[in-house]
């Protein structure tokens, strides 16, 4: 406000909108009431504001900042909680929703709130400024978010994101607040506290379980009957993983929900596939076995062990392109998925050994000294194989010819090698 005198007479504004909101119905905002109850006198009030107009702008603007967090006091609070709660996260929330709860009773958050959202439709800027006083919330939301969980290590669980977690949790609290304000069961606040906990403890997670909210759901769902097994079981669990990992990830699908919606009743899809791993290895043994076919034809036909590696490398290149679901899960489950399903690692180990396929042309090109043998074949090969599969996976965007000669001009012709002077 430009001062005192102006301040005072949309406070008093403020205050005839929030204590009698019938009035706005019966004969509108009462501008000489305003004036009055601020102690300013007419004149005064329309030099300051030419017509009523204007005056009830400058109402409605100071509503919709009503609503507006500072970032900075917003984090200082969180740390402060976390600080006195002993690093307890669960006592902190608590304590910060009931913090917040009793000063929402003691102040008139509510009804400027929801007078701000009524009246700030009005126009195109004041929606734009009641949407920015919601991301200034989220903002401060997410800081104490921050605050409080950054130090732990936790992660979200998809698809949400700090932000989307921020707005909500500011949501719940203001659904909860407005019908505390119909409402004056004391027990409101308290299960606002058990909603907030349940909803933080589902979405956090310790660091590294990427798992998938809409993945526990889908295991809830009751199997099929049997007489609704479809006539291909594997096949229809090969395709229910392929969406299940496109959509969620390797981590974030489960077995039972890829069970379930492949409509497999669970004891029958584990004998066909004992892990989601397993999954793995049956989708992908037949664009192995290409592979092998490829490179034995290769040789069978004496084509240079140099030529028959590129050749190699654009069609693993493709089958990356091709079969994305399913080596983004090969990958993740041969780097991270030494406990969870060690016979399913091992499975994919014998079946897919995408290395072992390079091994004879590596050392039949070593031995003609077309290949550098400074390393073993297996190594070289692991090397080639997993410096292609990286390339391809962080270029997606790259066709998978260019891809491969990439990955050939590095490892096999040295062309990114240093120039000695």
């Amino acid at each position: 406000m430009s001062d005192e005198g102006t301040r005072q007479l949309v406070d008093s504004g403020l205050a005839i909108l929030i204590s009698n909101p019938r009035q706005l119905l019966q004969r509108g905002l009462n501008i000489e009431q305003a004036f009055q109850d601020s102690d300013v006198s007419r004149a005064t009030f329309y030099r300051r504001f030419p017509n009523k107009e204007n005056f009830l702008a400058a109402v409605v603007n100071a509503l919709i900042r009503t609503n507006r967090f500072d970032t900075s006091a917003a984090r200082s609070i969180a740390e402060r909680t976390w600080s006195d709660q002993g690093e307890d996260l669960q006592q902190s929330i608590r304590t910060l929703i009931e913090h917040g709860w009793v000063a929402a009773e003691k102040s008139d958050l509510v009804p400027r709130q929801l007078l701000a959202t009524l009246f700030g439709r009005s126009n195109a800027q004041n929606r734009a400024d009641l949407q920015h006083s919601y991301e200034v919330r989220d903002r401060a939301a997410t800081a104490m978010f921050d605050a409080l969980i950054g130090t732990t290590g936790a992660t979200l669980r998809k698809p949400f994101t700090v932000q989307s977690l921020s707005t909500a949790l500011t949501a719940i609290a203001d659904g909860f607040l407005l019908r505390a304000a119909v409402d004056s069961r004391s027990t409101l606040s308290s299960l606002l506290t058990d909603v907030v906990l349940a909803f933080t403890n589902a979405v956090l997670t310790p660091v590294h379980d990427h798992g998938h909210l809409y993945g526990t759901l889908a295991a809830l769902n009751p199997p099929e009957p049997s007489g609704n097994v479809p006539r291909d079981p594997r096949a229809a669990l090969i395709d229910s993983a392929r969406a299940e990992f496109l959509r969620s990830g390797y981590f974030g699908a489960t077995y039972e929900s890829i069970t379930v919606n492949a409509r497999v009743p669970l004891h029958t899809a584990r004998r066909i596939f004992p892990t989601k791993t397993h999954i793995i290895a049956g989708a992908l043994k037949p664009d192995y076995e290409r592979l092998r076919t490829a490179i034995d034809d290769d040789l069978v036909i004496e084509l240079d062990e140099v030529d028959i590696l590129k050749n190699h490398f654009i069609r693993c290149a493709h089958l990356a392109a091709d079969e994305r679901a399913f080596m983004d899960a090969l990958v993740a489950a041969v780097a991270h998925d030494t406990y969870s399903e060690p016979d399913g690692l091992l499975a994919i180990k014998e079946a897919l050994n995408l290395p072992a396929l390079i091994v004879p042309a590596i050392a039949s090109g070593q031995k003609k000294g077309r290949i550098n043998a400074a390393y073993p074949p297996f190594e070289l090969a692991a090397m080639m194989t997993n410096t292609l599969l990286l390339r391809c996976f962080t270029r997606r965007d790259v066709p998978p010819e260019d891809n491969a000669a990439i990955v050939s001009d590095l490892m096999i012709d040295g062309k990114f090698a240093p120039t000695r002077s």
